[in-house]
């Protein structure tokens, strides 16, 4: 008769080996034997696969960028134009100057906001433009023609 020891937290040797053996060879024992089985795993498987897909983190959307020409109304380029861009759901208004060839670009503005943009320069300025938030393109060329203001 084979005597037992028993451990110090009271659970019996010869049952914590047999445990522990039931627990790493469960999964081969299912799997093994028939065709049948190894199908079964297979599925178990792929349905659990959506179940750890849908724990990774979503990429941060890509921001949208206006850039364009400031123009006269003979169409050439002004350098030094102020152009203005503001948030229509925040009010915040940003201003750049166009650059030496009359180019402006806006970078990092937010997919989920509409804007309005302007230049101007001394006393002519062009009409107001719309940048939709339904616009889904990345960068949203925009020429601005500066028209002079009417005299007073």
């Amino acid at each position: 008769m084979m005597r037992r020891k028993r451990l110090e937290d009271g659970m019996d040797a010869a049952l914590k080996i047999r445990t522990w053996a039931n627990a790493y060879s469960l999964v081969p024992r299912l799997c093994a034997g028939s065709p049948w089985a190894l199908f079964m795993c297979v599925v178990v498987f792929i349905a659990a696969m959506p179940a750890f897909a849908t724990g990774a983190k979503k990429k941060a959307p890509i921001p949208k960028n206006v850039k364009g020409l400031v123009l006269d109304s003979a169409d050439i380029p002004v350098s030094g134009a102020a152009v203005a861009l503001k948030d229509v759901q925040t009010g915040k208004t940003i201003a750049i100057y166009s650059g030496s060839e009359g180019n402006f670009e806006f970078t990092d503005l937010d997919r989920g906001h509409d804007y309005e943009i302007r230049a101007s320069l001394k006393d002519s300025a062009s009409e107001v433009r719309k940048v939709s938030s339904f616009d889904n393109r990345n960068t949203i060329p925009m020429n601005l023609k500066l028209q002079p203001s009417p005299s007073k």
